[in-house]
């Protein structure tokens, strides 16, 4: 029983009416103003939290993740844009005709169907020829620059749907694979972050960190290994000339003293 179902139970009992003394009184009559009090608490927080909800539901985060279209890169930029959904935003990935039909045709029909605010969009990006999955995502260069000379429009055209659909909220950010450094031309155009993500181990990220200096110490050492090579070639073509000529001249010195000239 409350306190004010108490206080009613207490005074108005059997429908007779029963003296309280002023002291008591006063301190039930505290004890209802503190629970009024209390239950007003509750219902602003309760008010401010349904306005909170329903603020970050208009200004929620959306964020268009693009990976390079290769199975190594798809994955962890997959698990990148699940931790995204998980942290609030509304996340839009995108593959390639390509790779989408690909992971359709192996993982049924309805693999990509996504949630409401995780969507999958695809880009009409041409692959290299071939007749499997596998060996047309081996030729690296020929997909790269395929995706240099078709990338730009047709993001530029999804993004303007997606800023036009009513069903989700305007794009706010990109996360891109950094092998596809162009779409950063997008972003400036648009004023929004351009996050880049290195899939590499991070051996790999070290040597391409060091890659200029590796170069400058191999081209430092084939520098002095030719020297060597070229100073001892240029040596051994003196020591044959030198040999060559001081045989030419014993030669000629024996022809002489057995065919001897008189002047």
């Amino acid at each position: 029983m409350n306190i004010k179902g108490w206080y009613k139970n207490l005074i108005f009992s059997n429908s007779s009416f029963f003296y309280l003394s002023s002291p008591l009184k006063i301190i039930l009559d505290i004890l209802l103003a503190l629970h009024h009090c209390e239950q007003e608490r509750i219902q602003e927080i309760r008010r401010e939290t349904q306005k909170n909800r329903a603020m970050a539901e208009v200004i929620k985060p959306h964020v268009v993740c693009i990976p390079f279209p290769l199975q190594g890169h798809i994955n962890p930029m997959l698990k990148i844009a699940k931790l995204l959904h998980h942290k609030g935003f509304h996340v839009t990935f995108v593959n390639t005709e390509f790779n989408h039909k690909g992971i359709l045709d192996a993982r049924g029909p309805n693999a990509l169907d996504g949630l409401p605010d995780f969507c999958f969009e695809t880009l009409p990006i041409e692959h290299p020829p071939s007749n499997s999955h596998i060996s047309a995502t081996l030729n690296l260069l020929v997909l790269r620059q395929a995706c240099g000379k078709s990338l730009l429009s047709p993001l530029r055209d999804l993004i303007a749907r997606l800023n036009d659909t009513a069903a989700n909220p305007p794009v706010t950010c990109m996360v891109s694979d950094a092998m596809l450094t162009y779409t950063q031309v997008l972003t400036e155009e648009l004023e929004m972050p351009n996050v880049f993500v290195w899939h590499m181990a991070a051996t790999g990220v070290v040597s391409f960190a060091h890659f200029r200096d590796q170069m400058k110490q191999l081209v430092t050492l084939l520098k002095g290994v030719f020297y060597i090579f070229f100073t001892l070639k240029k040596l051994l073509f003196h020591f044959i000339l030198i040999n060559l000529i001081h045989s030419s001249i014993n030669g000629l010195n024996s022809w002489c003293k057995k065919n001897p000239i008189y002047i």
